[in-house]
């Protein structure tokens, strides 16, 4: 069909298809939601592939069932401060551990990960009492917050010490902007569950300050683990505010300099023998998962519908049937 479309005119469009009705009738969009009901209640399945970890991010303690849908290798990110921002009050140790402690038994032995309270910034309510600031960005969030606010870190602290007793638990510290910092919150966090039983639990770091980045080998030799979160370091790095539509145009990874800081990184966790995983907007993006593979940056977290597709594409990749589209450096 060729022409123009009346300002008004009611579309339907398959994004899977590219199919596009114009004027739908009842009875088709009436099949449509059928079939799209049908889908979410049974999303397509492929379990693990070689050569690549997807992992699911979660912010609530409920979403756990769409990674175990999905065949999630673990939860490689729980945002847990979203839980308090559901709730609308800052949650007990009690309310947390019931929350932590389902996740960790849902996923039956494999690997949670646990982002502590990365409170500030563009993520802040009134009952978290946070002090007024110029620049909300550049100031009292994340780790800072947690070493400020002993009383938020001791609570989650504990909570999480009791659900690492039903199953493995990874402490990821957010915003760390050096080795000092990342052990000085680490010795509060073991300061405070130290009368608590607790089972496995280990401690890991977020590489999303360029500061941290450039120590990348001194901090994998303290931490057990890494995770590379790629929506802040690329705000930090190209000093653009992701929100800003005046700016949106220069957030993005597809620039040289995201990948010479990423390729270190890389290098010292093959180095330290540390698994760094990528999560954010970048590690979904199959554009860029032949270049992450070949960095050797291959466990990944995502949103769980998206775990199928890296999958996939992780499939074509060895088969060298896909090309990495991202400007990297050679």
């Amino acid at each position: 069909m060729h022409g123009l479309l009346g300002c008004g005119t009611e579309l339907l469009v398959n994004g899977d298809t590219g199919e596009v009705v114009i004027w739908p009738g009842d009875e088709t969009i009436e099949r449509v939601k059928s079939e799209q009901a049908v889908a979410l209640r049974t999303p397509p399945s492929l379990g693990a592939v070689p050569g690549l970890t997807v992992m699911a991010n979660i912010s609530y303690a409920a979403e756990v069932a769409r990674a175990v849908e999905h065949h999630a290798e673990g939860v490689g990110l729980y945002r847990t401060e979203f839980e308090s921002f559901a709730a609308g009050r800052i949650l007990t140790e009690d309310e947390q551990y019931q929350r932590y402690a389902s996740v960790v038994e849902a996923m039956d032995g494999r690997p949670v990960c646990f982002r502590l309270l990365d409170v500030g910034s563009d993520k802040s309510a009134p009952f978290f009492d946070l002090p007024q600031e110029d620049n909300r960005h550049l100031g009292l969030r994340g780790s800072r917050l947690l070493l400020r606010r002993i009383d938020l870190l001791r609570a989650q602290a504990r909570a999480l010490a009791r659900a690492s007793v039903h199953g493995p638990v990874d402490v990821l510290h957010p915003m760390i902007a050096d080795r000092q910092q990342f052990l000085t919150l680490k010795a509060a966090f073991q300061d405070a569950i130290a009368v608590v039983p607790s089972g496995r639990l280990r401690h890991g770091v977020m590489f999303e300050v360029p500061s941290a980045c450039l120590q990348a080998r001194e901090l994998l030799e303290a931490a057990e683990f890494a995770s590379i979160g790629t929506n802040d370091l690329i705000q930090y790095l190209f000093a653009v505010d992701r929100n800003n539509e005046h700016v949106a145009y220069d957030y993005t990874p597809d620039k040289p300099a995201f990948w010479w800081v990423l390729r270190p990184i890389a290098a010292a966790a093959q180095e330290t023998g540390r698994m760094v995983s990528v999560c954010g907007e970048a590690a979904s993006d199959v554009r860029f998962l032949p270049t992450l593979m070949e960095f050797g940056l291959t466990t990944l977290s995502v949103s769980p519908r998206f775990i199928v597709e890296l999958r996939l594409a992780s499939q074509r990749c060895s088969r060298g049937d896909e090309k990495s589209t991202s400007r990297t450096p050679r």
